[in-house]
């Protein structure tokens, strides 16, 4: 095996462990998404006893965020998943002795790597305008609701 294609294994093993992080991310936006929306919805009903309407508007947008960035994440994962399988085809493929049939898995898997990748990065943009989304409107119906009560 040449240099190359050991640089080409090493710098693809390392492209496993960042989509292995990704993933991971991911699923922990899944778990923090979840747990926030079920603390607001107990909150609502304990604390809130007289909530403003445009209190609500906030946390119906907070909770509707939070949602619609599960469903971004829950959508990523798959995708993050599929990518790893492909990084490690690639890796077997650097080690074939043919070089047509090395440039022919080389061609397929570069083809679903970027598809994966395109549908990470939109899912990734998703996730992180609602998140942030859900965030800003949950801390903004905090503040009006202890520091500007009427």
């Amino acid at each position: 095996m040449s240099q190359n294609s050991e640089k080409l294994i090493t710098w693809l093993e390392k492209m496993k462990e960042v989509q292995r992080i990704q993933y991971d991310y991911f699923k922990y936006l899944i778990t923090l998404s979840t747990g926030s929306i079920l603390i607001i919805i107990v909150i609502m009903e304990k604390v809130f006893t007289n909530p403003q309407p445009n209190l609500m508007k906030l946390v119906m947008i907070s909770l509707s965020g939070f949602a619609v960035a599960i469903i971004f994440s829950l959508g990523a994962l798959p995708d993050t998943a599929n990518l790893i399988m492909y990084i490690n085809a690639l890796q077997k493929a650097e080690m074939y002795r043919d070089k047509k049939e090395k440039e022919k898995m080389q061609k397929k898997y570069n083809k679903k790597i970027n598809t994966a990748l395109n549908n990470i990065k939109i899912f990734s943009w998703g996730v992180f305008c609602f998140y942030t989304l859900s965030i800003m409107a949950l801390l903004v119906s905090v503040f009006i609701y202890f520091f500007i009560k009427a």
